[in-house]
């Protein structure tokens, strides 16, 4: 049994759902730092500047949660709730943005995919807040 950093145990069945929710904010870290370099790339050339600073902000509350979350820290809670709001409103970003460039585009795909990456870490982080 792992021991949360109050040493109290954390129960196998909630330990798989720490590691698949720190496992959604790495992958949608990595889908958000993906972005934020193509829109640095592009030098404001294509219609994405917009998402630089809700991406950032995600970047920055994915990666702290998901250590919070691989330690049992107690924590997590409110590391959660912080990391689903700040998906959520990347996701909504992306998906404004996505609306902007050209469908069959590499970056509109990428930012698509972005989003669903922002949702999908959200869905995971809501569990731990209680509003799954």
């Amino acid at each position: 049994m792992h021991m949360g950093d109050t040493g109290t145990p954390v129960a196998p069945g909630e330990l798989s759902r720490f590691e698949a929710c720190a496992t959604e904010c790495l992958e949608c870290a990595r889908h958000c730092t993906a972005i934020v370099a193509a829109a640095l790339d592009a030098g404001g050339a294509v219609n994405v500047g917009a998402l630089v600073p809700p991406l950032l902000d995600t970047i920055d509350a994915c990666h702290a949660n998901a250590a919070l979350l691989t330690r049992g820290s107690v924590l997590h809670p409110d590391s959660c709730a912080l990391c689903a709001a700040a998906c959520a409103n990347s996701a909504e970003a992306c998906t404004s943005a996505a609306g902007r460039l050209e469908t069959r585009s590499p970056l509109a795909a990428a930012v698509t995919a972005c989003a669903s990456a922002c949702r999908r870490c959200a869905a995971a982080c809501l569990y731990f807040v209680g509003q799954e």
